[in-house]
């Protein structure tokens, strides 16, 4: 593949991949304090906590990574 077109592919892939996180957080956030009486917000911590095991469980996302990687340091 075209460096282009794969450096396009991650932009996209982390960018959809974030915004379904960002959505997941909020709806939990708003069930979590209409339910129960939470004064503090952990889940700005969680996100740090979960961003990382989300993204290391793409494989694919982790090879064209890779591959750029490669590509523009050696």
């Amino acid at each position: 593949k075209y460096l282009g077109r794969l450096v396009f592919e991650i932009c996209l892939q982390l960018g959809a991949t974030s915004v379904g996180v960002y959505i997941f957080r909020e709806l939990i956030s708003f069930v979590l304090r209409s339910y129960f009486d939470i004064e503090k917000s952990p889940d700005d911590f969680a996100v740090v906590v979960v961003a990382p095991v989300i993204f290391a469980q793409q494989p694919k996302l982790m090879e064209k990574i890779k591959n750029i990687y490669v590509n523009v340091f050696d």
